[in-house]
């Protein structure tokens, strides 16, 4: 049977149900007094038929029906009507509507298109309403290869992101107690495994990172002090992660993520140990390697 007999044959039973139906809940009045006439009507048919009278969720709820019916077709023109038609509607309930789609498999053609405007433009997502997202749609953003954000502000906003899911703990992190640590380390825990923290310059790690050094497990803390101390130190147990292909602050074109000179092109490597004790490299001067680096610290500048 051809899709027009099938496109036919839908019209001439929905035909029906407007001349028989009783079920009417929608009534459209239209003139002026004392000359009105009342049209009725079914509101999912004018939804389904004119954007005036569908509430935009709805796409989502309509593009599950249609999943659920296997009508691949209409699931595909909704998402593109959506990317046409709505991006105004789109940018302005962004959070929301990302959350919504972020793990649900039939909309991936919306997936691509949301992650695509937060790749190259990040504040889309990150705006007042982060803190909204929940774990799952927060977790896809943060797995992500190409989303143009360096790694310390992707960090602050998941500490932002685990602050607005605990309401109670004060923004400043010297004020906390062991239990705010505690309920923040089961939050974020997740979220951690996510960042790359090897990408982070040093004095960065030591400023922005650091403070909350209780709610990043053992291992990886190890990792990073091995990976801070010690020239062309290789974490033990953490795998490094490669940079964001947006994240360009360490790469001139050439090098690894791993290697030690990369990692030293644009900052001064600082030591982090576990006793407090902080402790600063000479920077590599251009000519030199990294076997003329003194074996010893320069300076140090804190104390346990």
């Amino acid at each position: 049977m051809s899709s027009i007999v099938l496109a036919n044959a839908l019209l001439r039973d929905i035909s029906k149900c407007y001349e028989n139906a009783d079920d009417y809940d929608v009534n459209l009045y239209v003139g002026q007094e004392p000359e009105i006439e009342v049209f009725q009507a079914h509101s999912f048919i004018l939804r389904a038929r004119s954007a005036y009278f569908l509430d935009r969720h709805e796409y989502f709820e309509l593009i599950a029906a249609a999943d659920e019916l296997t009508l691949t077709e209409l699931v595909d023109h909704i998402q593109e009507h959506i990317i046409s038609n709505e991006k105004g509607w789109l940018l302005e309930n962004f959070v929301q509507v990302f959350q919504k789609i972020s793990t649900y498999e039939a909309m991936r053609r919306l997936q691509d298109y949301c992650a695509e405007l937060i790749c190259n433009d990040p504040s889309v997502v990150f705006t007042s309403d982060f803190g909204s997202l929940e774990e799952p749609a927060l977790l896809a953003l943060l797995q992500r290869d190409d989303l143009v954000m360096d790694e310390i502000d992707i960090w602050e906003c998941v500490i932002k992101w685990g602050l607005a899911k605990n309401k109670m703990i004060d923004p400043d992190v010297t004020k906390w107690t062991q239990r705010d640590f505690e309920a923040m380390e089961r939050t974020l825990r997740n979220c951690i495994q996510c960042i790359r923290f090897f990408q982070i310059p040093a004095h960065e790690y030591f400023y922005k990172v650091r403070p909350y050094k209780k709610i990043i497990p053992r291992n990886l803390k190890e990792d990073l002090q091995l990976f801070y101390i010690v020239p062309m130190g290789q974490p033990k147990f953490t795998p490094v992660l490669p940079p964001r292909m947006g994240d360009l602050h360490f790469l001139d074109g050439t090098c690894s993520p791993n290697d030690y000179e990369a990692k030293i092109l644009d900052a001064t490597r600082y030591v982090v140990e576990d006793y407090e004790v902080f402790q600063i490299l000479n920077k590599v001067k251009p000519g030199n390697s990294i076997k003329d680096r003194p074996s010893k610290p320069a300076s140090i500048f804190g104390f346990m």
